[in-house]
């Protein structure tokens, strides 16, 4: 219908005039306002009945010229009189004439979360997210790249067409889903920090915390609506086969040099020892990677320095890889929890390189990394907010913590994007209180870490005991055991926390497959341990 005449009706109480039949209705006299479920349809509904009262009104409908500001404040969050008076200038500009004008390519102004009663010692499952907020979103904020986190999420709407799919509903997490089709769109993003040393009730907005169970539960259904929104925004785009591809060749450019003969380098007299040394096909694995970083330095500074906006959009491109794949990445988490075993049991390291360059490159990667989280404190500090280092260490630990939630998510996420690409099925319904099966997984997740870990001490121990003349091994059990202990110390609080109040529970059946693969590993490592190469000092 035309919206100049769009009204609503009052309830009369009467439903004479609604068929019971659906067969009966004739679909072309109706227009479906509402086009998905979960929180994106309410959304999206919401916006459609506010601007239907502007109409009713004769009020001007939202536009460049006069924008409608959509803040979203969930149930458990609460904001106070000062919420507007930092969030509405992120949205103008002033000039060097003090003419004060509305940013058209500003979409989002998001706020960070606090909790009442959280800090550092009494968080840890880092339902506080401080990393995220007084580190990451900072340094996203420098390309105006932060994306929603839902609540506390500020959208200027500047048109009054289209509102049923303003908010992207073909995922559980609109947030990132509708923040991805802003920036696709050309539009951009500002983040508002946390104050520093100020307590949650002092916040912009301040929430009731999740219990543990449930913060696991919106963690694992988080998790699968980025791979939701990897089926259905990445996967059928071209933007994602350009940046996935370049990330695939940045981590070998990284890695693969490692495999080659780079200690003899340190013999070289003249440079034609170096392909008597290496042989042509080390030299060029060597060559290659060091071409690769020396233009990807030299497009880097140029675009830089030319055209920041240019730079800032392909970086933003980078973040939106980021928030599709990061399940993706607990692939990582598990291989760096075998690691430890794997050393403290075979006696020997996995992996054959040369120790003098792969402690070398260690150091340089993280010197590099230091030199990231300095800048990211100073860019805090900067901004008016304070990166602990004690939140990094909080992130570390939820990285290996949330290992099994990911690996849910990501089997969940494939499956239900491939039912909403290719059967047209809703993602976009979700519950805030689930069944605790993710609180579960995690459990059994950290209790055998933990096992594991206790396990390889006492075989590295033993290794030792038995090969006190061997330093071979002597050094693989010792640092074995190392990485066995931090694994272990890092995870134990988070551990204990999730089983406060619980009993890991275990079938018989349960039971049985653990001590049958237990068993088999064992028979495996026993009888080609030799062929595999991991029993011997090779």
């Amino acid at each position: 219908q035309d919206k100049k005449t769009a009204h609503f009706f009052d309830d009369d109480g009467a439903t004479d005039d609604i068929t019971e039949d659906p067969e009966d209705l004739n679909l072309d006299d109706y227009q479906l306002l509402a086009t998905h479920l979960g929180k994106a349809g309410g959304l999206n509904f919401g916006m459609n009945a506010v601007v239907m009262k502007l109409f009713e009104k004769g009020d001007e409908p939202p536009s460049e010229s006069c924008p409608m500001f959509y803040g979203i404040i969930d149930a458990r969050h609460s904001v106070d009189q000062r919420f507007w008076e930092h969030v509405m200038p992120a949205f103008f500009f002033k000039n060097e004439r003090a003419v004060v004008s509305f940013q058209k390519d500003i979409a989002l102004v998001q706020i960070a979360h606090s909790y009442l009663g959280m800090t550092h010692k009494t968080d840890p499952l880092d339902m506080r997210n401080d990393f995220l907020f007084t580190g990451m979103a900072v340094i996203r904020n420098q390309c105006y790249g932060m994306t929603s986190c839902g609540t506390g999420g500020i959208w200027a709407i500047t048109r009054s067409h289209d509102l049923e799919n303003y908010f992207y509903g073909r995922t559980m997490i609109e947030d990132t889903a509708s923040s991805t089709q802003a920036f696709l769109n050309g539009y951009k993003s500002v983040y508002v920090a946390p104050f520093a040393n100020k307590e949650s009730h002092d916040q912009l907005m301040c929430a009731v915390p999740k219990i543990g169970a449930n913060y696991l539960e919106a963690l694992e259904r988080w998790d699968t609506g980025a791979v939701q929104c990897l089926c259905a925004q990445g996967l059928p785009s071209r933007w994602f086969w350009i940046c996935f591809p370049m990330q695939l060749l940045t981590f070998a450019m990284i890695i693969y040099p490692a495999w080659t003969k780079l200690g003899v380098i340190l013999d070289l007299t003249s440079p034609s020892d170096l392909f008597d040394h290496l042989g042509d096909r080390d030299v060029l694995v060597c060559l290659v990677p060091a071409a690769y970083w020396l233009i990807l330095l030299i497009v880097f500074v140029s675009t830089a320095l030319c055209s920041p906006k240019t730079t800032n959009w392909l970086l933003r491109f980078l973040i939106l890889l980021f928030n599709h794949t990061y399940p993706l990445n607990s692939v990582a988490s598990v291989f760096w929890v075998i690691i430890p075993a794997w050393i403290c049991i075979a006696g020997s390291f996995p992996f054959t390189f040369d120790p003098i360059f792969a402690i070398c490159g260690s150091l340089v990667l993280r010197l590099i990394e230091w030199m990231i989280v300095l800048k990211m404190k100073g860019e805090s500090e900067r901004v008016g907010t304070s990166l602990k280092e004690f939140s990094i260490f909080r992130s570390q630990q939820m990285n290996m913590v949330t290992v099994p939630i990911k690996l849910r998510a990501v089997m969940k996420g494939f499956q239900t994007g491939y039912a909403d690409v290719f059967g047209k099925k809703d993602n976009s319904f979700w519950i805030s209180f689930g069944t605790a099966q993710a609180v579960i997984w995690v459990q059994l997740w950290l209790c055998s870490v933990l096992l594991l870990m206790v396990i390889s001490i006492v075989v590295a121990l033993v290794h030792i005991f038995m090969n006190m003349d061997d330093p071979h091994i002597l050094v693989c059990c010792l640092f074995g055991m190392a990485l066995a202990i931090i694994q272990f110390w890092m995870m134990l609080e988070p551990a204990m926390a999730v089983m406060k109040g619980r009993s890991l529970k275990l079938s018989l059946r349960h039971t049985e497959v653990a001590v049958l693969i237990a068993i088999g590993l064992a028979v495996v490592f026993m009888s080609q341990g030799e062929r595999l190469g991991i029993f011997n000092s090779n």
